[in-house]
This record gives structure tokens, C-alpha cells and sequence, in this order.
């Protein structure tokens, strides 16, 4: 029976039907993974969003202290401090210039009124924040107003203004106060016509027992009668008493934080100073501020972006891959 069977002819062969894979569904698969990679992204976001402590959107500055805030500077597109002076067509200029424009509200009313000389104290809490870049940029954009002005090194620990002008580290103001002498000899000029530089000197082993000093009191009192405008470049006040002991010399002074850097608790010691009255006459800048934090035109950094205004920005712009590495960079390390 079987042999009969193997020599039945072949009536059709096997027609091979199309296999379909029934489960698991590749496409909607791929949909979900696609979807939980996004979800999972955002919710880490969040997580570091809500654990940030730094200073993100402006409300992070007026929600922790009463202190009146001056307004932003942008980021420094260029590879130098001395961005006033440098390209004085950029958005960072032309944000130091509204700056300028609003110091009158933090001075004292006889100062406005008399137009008399006046004497800016800069600091920041910590070191990097930016206050050697503002102190530099806020003098030169004094002195372009033709008024002669006197930048002041007063962070005798870490002194920093020497390369922005390529002035000899070794000559100073710790060199007039401990060695004597005429004090226009420590001081240097710079290739804006009304700006001058007297730069900190050689690191001293008792910086604020010399800034206390009667000598650099009766100092003060000379550079005044010199100078209509004065800057002092200062040690961050958190980290030394410098700063705050040298307030007492200035007609006002300004905070710097900075964006994405500065921790919103930081600012906590200078605004209990300034509710008990220890600080008056200050303001607060907000440096290296991005445009898409929404601070908002009346404060000058946005005031032009985007519109071809600032010409002598346009070729340092960062390209979309460098502001993606710049945005996570930001979110997942505190630098």
C-alpha cells in the first residue's frame, strides 16, 4: 500500500504561503520605545529641574531677596573681557551702556543732584561669577562717557585685571601701600583716553589689614578728588570680608551673580544685610544671562537680539550642536 502511494504522481506541488509575524508588533513596538525615551528624558529633566538650586529665571533672584535687581548682561560671545572697548557694537556693550544709564537709582540723592564724583564697589559670592568682567566693562563704558575713571584691583588674593590690559603683575596698589611713594606711579593708562588702571600688585600675606589701613583711607580721598568715576574690582563677599569692609568708600555697589552658576541660598548673607540696613545703595546684575530666560527687554539683553543690530556678534554665534551641548552641559553639571 505504501509503495503504491510513493508511486502516485505529483498532482500540485506545495504553493509557499507569504509568512506574516502575527506578535510582537514591530511598529507600534518602536512607537512605544520611542515614547517611554521621551518620557524617561523629560521626568530626569524634571528631577534635575526641581533640585536645581541655581539661579535659572529671574524669580529665582526676587523670590530670595529684596535687593533691587539692575538688570542682565549676556553671554560674552568673544574671547576676551574687554568687550566695551573691543567691539563696542556688540549686545554686551550695549548692555553695559543701559547699565550705565541706570546707576543713578542706586546713588544717593545729593551724589545725582551735585553730579559729583562717584565710587562703584563690585563684588559677587564666590569666585566665577563674573565680577572682574563687569568691573572692567562698567569702567570703560564710564570713561566712553568722557569722564576720567579709575578701575581699582581690590581683590588682592586673586587679582585678575593684569592680562585684560597687559600690565606688569608686580606693580600695584599692596606696592604703594606697603613701600611708599607717589601713588600715580602704580597707576597705568589703557588706550581709552579717560581710563585708568591701578592694578592690586604683588599677592600680599595681609591683604585686608592693609585695605583697613589709614594709608589706603587717605588714598580714597586723593583718587576722589582725581577721578569722576571709580570702580572697584573687589573679593567676593562671601568667601572674605573684604568687600563688605570696603563698601564704606563707595557710593554704591553691585552684586553679580550669574546665570545657571550662582546657588539662589548664596544670596541669603547679603539680603539679611540689607534688610538690617549693614548695606545700602545695591543692586544686583545678572551675568552671562541667556535671551531664552525670558528677563525681558526692559532690562537691555534682549533690547536688538536677533535683528541684525549687533553686527560684531554675528560670527561668534554658537551653531544649534553647540547650544544642545551647551544646554545639557548646564542641566547635569554644576560648574
Amino acid at each position: 500500500m505504501l509503495l503504491l502511494l510513493l508511486r502516485k504522481p505529483i498532482i500540485d506541488k506545495a504553493t509557499p504561503i507569504k509568512a506574516q509575524l502575527v506578535y510582537p508588533e514591530k511598529g507600534f513596538n518602536r512607537i512605544v520605545g520611542i515614547i517611554s525615551a521621551l518620557s524617561l528624558s523629560l521626568l530626569v529633566l524634571l528631577i534635575i529641574e526641581l533640585f536645581d538650586t541655581r539661579i535659572n529665571v529671574t524669580s529665582d533672584v526676587t523670590n530670595f531677596t529684596k535687593i533691587p535687581v539692575l538688570g542682565a548682561i549676556g553671554r560674552n560671545l568673544h574671547p576676551f573681557n574687554t568687550v566695551v572697548i573691543e567691539k563696542p557694537k556688540s549686545r554686551v556693550s550695549e548692555a553695559f551702556r543701559i547699565l550705565r544709564a541706570g546707576l543713578k537709582t542706586l546713588l544717593p540723592t545729593k551724589v545725582v543732584d551735585l553730579d559729583a564724583n562717584q565710587t562703584y564697589l563690585i563684588t559677587s559670592s564666590i569666585g566665577g561669577e563674573g565680577k572682574t568682567f563687569v568691573s572692567v566693562n562698567l569702567a570703560s563704558v564710564l570713561a566712553l562717557s568722557g569722564k576720567k575713571t579709575l578701575l581699582m584691583g581690590l581683590d588682592l588674593r586673586k587679582p585678575k585685571i593684569y592680562d585684560d590690559f597687559n600690565i606688569n603683575k608686580t606693580d600695584g596698589l599692596t606696592n604703594y601701600l606697603s613701600q611708599g611713594g607717589e601713588f600715580k606711579n602704580f597707576i597705568f593708562k589703557t588706550k581709552l583716553e579717560y581710563l585708568d588702571v591701578m592694578p592690586a600688585g604683588a599677592i600680599p600675606p595681609n591683604p585686608l589689614e592693609l585695605l583697613m589701613s589709614s594709608k589706603f583711607a587717605e588714598l580714597m580721598v586723593e583718587l576722589k578728588k582725581e577721578y569722576h568715576y571709580i570702580v572697584m574690582d573687589t573679593a567676593p563677599s562671601l568667601l572674605v570680608a573684604d568687600a563688605l569692609e570696603l563698601m564704606k568708600f563707595a557710593d554704591a555697589s553691585i552684586y553679580v551673580t550669574r546665570h545657571k552658576v550662582t546657588e539662589r541660598g548664596f544670596l541669603s548673607s547679603i539680603n539679611q544685610k540689607y534688610l538690617n540696613k549693614e548695606v545700602e545703595n545695591i543692586g544686583i546684575i545678572i551675568n552671562d544671562f541667556s535671551v531664552e530666560a525670558g528677563y525681558g527687554n526692559q532690562y537691555g539683553y534682549a533690547y536688538g537680539y536677533g535683528y541684525g543690530y549687533f553686527e560684531e556678534d554675528a560670527k561668534y554665534e554658537r551653531t544649534w550642536v553647540e547650544k544642545i551641548k551647551d544646554f545639557f552641559q548646564t542641566k547635569l553639571k554644576r560648574r
